[in-house]
C-alpha cells in the first residue's frame, strides 16, 4: 500500500501536489453544489474562485516586481484556493470586492510580515484575520462540510505523508479534538467535531506548510500541540474571538522563533562534475550562514516552461559549515526536470534563492558515538557535508561509510573520502549494484548491502548510530534490514528524497 502512495505523491513537488489537491477539491465542491451537497450556488463558487485566484496572482506579481523578489504563481494560487474554502463565497459586488482585498492583503503579508525575506505567517490565515477585523467579512471555514470530509481527510493525510510530517499532523488532530471536546464538556458528539470543524483541512493543507512550520521533528510536535490547544479553546476579547486561523497564526509565531530567519540570494560561483552526471554546484554566500552538516534548504529557481514539478526543490547542503561557500550536489539523468536543467545551465554570477533551513539528519552531539553512513547514489551529499566538517575540524570518529552506486564511474567525492580515511579514520566501503558487467579494477563489493557485509565490516554494529540516505526504496529496505539485525529504531536516522 505504501508503495502505491509513494508513487502517487513522489512524482511531483509538495507545492504542486497541494495545488492539484486544492483544485480537485474546488472541482468537487462546484459539482456538489449542483446537487445541493454544498450550501452555495455554482455561480457563487465559480465567481469566488475567479476573484480570489486573479486578485492573488496579479497582486503577487506586482509586489514581486516592485520589491524585486521571486514571483511564484504557484504560491499565490495555493493561498487563493485555501481562502476559497475558508471565506464565505461571494453573493454580491461588495462581497467580491472584499474577497479581492483579502487575497491582496494575504499576498502583501509575505512582504509586510517578513524578516530577511522570510514571511512569518501563513498568508491565507492572516488574510482571513484581516477580513474579519478590518472588512467585517469573517472566515466561515465552510470546507467543514460532511460531503467534503472524505476528500479533506485523504488529501490532508497524503500531504502530511509527502512532507514526512505525520507525527505533527496526527498530534494536532488528537489535541484539537480532545481540547474541543473538553472545552465543551463533551456535550458535542465526537462525530460532530469531525464534521463541523475544519480539523483535517487545517492540519493537512495549512499546518504542514514548510515555510511557516518548525524545521525539526520535536519542534513540529510542540507546534502541533500549541495550535491544537488554541484551536479547541474558544475565547473572546471584546469583539474579537478566537478562531482556527488565529490558532494557526499564534503557532506561526512559535515556529518563527525556532526557525532559521534567513532567506539567501546566492550567486553561482562554480559548477564541477564530480562523477558521471553528478555536479557539485557552489554558490557564494552574501553573509555568514549557520547550519549543521546534513541539513537541507529549499531552493527556488525561476525558469520558463517549467514541468509539473515547478520552481522549488529541497536539496541537502553538500558543503560543510567550515567552507566559505555553500553547495549542492545534484544528479542529472537523461530525463532531467526543467528545474535541474535550468540549474545545471546557470551562467556564472546568476542568482538563486534559498531558505527554510531544516532537518534532523545531523551528527550526534556525543563525539564518542560510533557511526555508520549508508548512501545510495546522490544520497551521499549529506555525508559529504558531515565528513568534510569532521576533516576540517580534525575530529576523528569511529565511522564507516557504505556507499552504493550502479557503476564505479558513479562514485562522487572520492578524493575527500580517501583523505578522511587518514585524517579521521573513516572506513570507506564501496558497493556496485550493476552485476551485468565485470569491473576487474574495482575494490569493493558487488551487489547490495547485506547483513553479512554489515557483520563482517562493522562487528560492533549494535552499538552504532546508522544514517541512511538515498532513494525511498533503498532507505525503507535498509531500515527494515537493520531492524531485523537487532539495531534499535532510535539508532537509525533516515534522510528521504520525497520530491518536496
Amino acid at each position: 500500500m505504501l508503495k502505491i502512495v509513494d508513487r502517487l505523491v513522489n512524482g511531483v513537488t509538495m507545492y504542486r501536489l497541494i495545488l492539484w489537491f486544492l483544485l480537485g477539491l474546488v472541482g468537487v465542491s462546484i459539482i456538489f453544489s449542483f446537487f445541493g451537497l454544498v450550501p452555495f450556488s455554482p455561480l457563487s463558487l465559480i465567481g469566488t474562485f475567479l476573484v480570489l485566484t486573479n486578485a492573488a496572482y496579479f497582486s503577487n506579481t506586482i509586489f514581486g516586481k516592485i520589491l524585486k523578489a521571486p514571483i511564484n504563481a504557484e504560491s499565490s494560487a495555493i493561498t487563493a484556493l485555501i481562502l476559497f474554502f475558508v471565506l464565505l463565497p461571494g453573493a454580491s459586488v461588495q462581497n467580491f470586492l472584499s474577497l479581492a482585498l483579502i487575497a491582496i492583503f494575504a499576498m502583501a503579508s509575505k512582504y509586510i510580515f517578513a524578516f530577511r525575506k522570510k514571511h512569518i505567517f501563513n498568508p491565507a490565515a492572516i488574510g482571513a484575520v484581516f477580513g474579519t477585523i478590518v472588512l467585517q467579512y469573517p472566515a466561515m471555514w465552510w470546507v467543514a462540510t460532511l460531503s467534503l470530509l472524505p476528500f479533506a481527510i485523504v488529501f490532508g493525510f497524503l500531504l502530511a505523508y509527502k512532507v514526512r510530517r505525520l507525527a505533527m499532523y496526527f498530534t494536532f488532530i488528537v489535541v484539537a479534538l480532545l481540547t474541543t471536546a473538553i472545552f465543551y464538556g463533551f456535550s458535542t458528539p465526537m462525530g460532530d467535531l469531525f464534521i463541523s470543524w475544519p480539523i483535517f483541512f487545517l492540519g493537512g493543507f495549512m499546518l504542514t506548510e514548510p515555510m511557516t512550520s518548525p524545521p525539526k521533528k520535536l519542534q513540529q510536535v510542540i507546534y502541533a500541540i500549541i495550535v491544537g490547544l488554541l484551536f479547541g479553546i474558544h475565547f473572546r476579547i471584546g469583539s474579537f474571538s478566537n478562531a482556527p486561523e488565529v490558532a494557526l497564526l499564534l503557532g506561526n509565531i512559535f515556529a518563527f522563533s525556532v526557525s532559521s530567519k534567513t532567506r539567501l540570494m546566492l550567486k553561482l560561483k562554480e559548477r564541477k562534475e564530480v562523477a558521471a552526471g553528478i555536479f557539485h554546484i557552489t554558490f557564494t554566500l552574501p553573509h555568514s550562514f549557520a547550519f549543521e552538516p546534513g541539513q537541507y534548504l529549499e531552493w527556488t529557481l525561476q525558469h520558463e516552461k517549467s514541468d509539473s514539478r515547478g520552481w522549488r526543490r529541497f536539496f541537502t547542503i553538500a558543503s560543510s559549515p567550515t567552507e566559505s561557500e555553500i553547495a549542492v550536489g545534484i544528479k542529472i539523468g537523461e530525463k532531467r526536470s526543467t528545474f535541474k536543467n535550468a540549474l545545471v545551465n546557470l551562467p556564472e554570477g546568476a542568482v538563486i534563492s534559498a531558505g527554510q533551513l531544516a532537518g534532523d539528519f545531523v551528527l550526534p552531539k556525543d563525539p564518542k558515538k560510533k557511526l555508520v553512513f549508508i548512501a545510495g547514489g546522490i544520497g551521499v551529499t549529506p555525508f559529504r557535508s558531515m565528513i568534510k566538517y569532521l576533516v576540517d575540524k580534525n575530529e576523528p570518529r569511529t565511522a564507516t561509510l557504505f556507499y552504493s552506486c550502479m557503476t564505479p564511474a558513479d562514485f562522487a567525492y572520492e578524493d575527500l573520502f580517501k583523505e578522511a580515511e587518514g585524517a579521521i579514520g573513516l572506513k570507506n566501503i564501496r558497493l556496485i549494484s550493476d552485476k551485468t558487467k565485470p569491473y576487474p579494477d574495482f575494490t569493493g563489493y558487488n551487489g547490495f548491502l547485506t547483513p553479512e557485509i554489515i557483520k563482517r565490516e562493522v562487528p560492533d554494529y549494535a552499538e552504532r548510530m546508522f544514517y541512511l540516505s538515498g532513494p525511498n526504496v533503498m532507505v525503507t529496505s535498509y531500515k527494515k534490514l537493520l531492524k531485523e539485525l537487532g539495531v534499535k529504531g532510535t539508532h537509525i536516522k533516515t534522510d528521504y528524497f520525497p520530491g518536496y
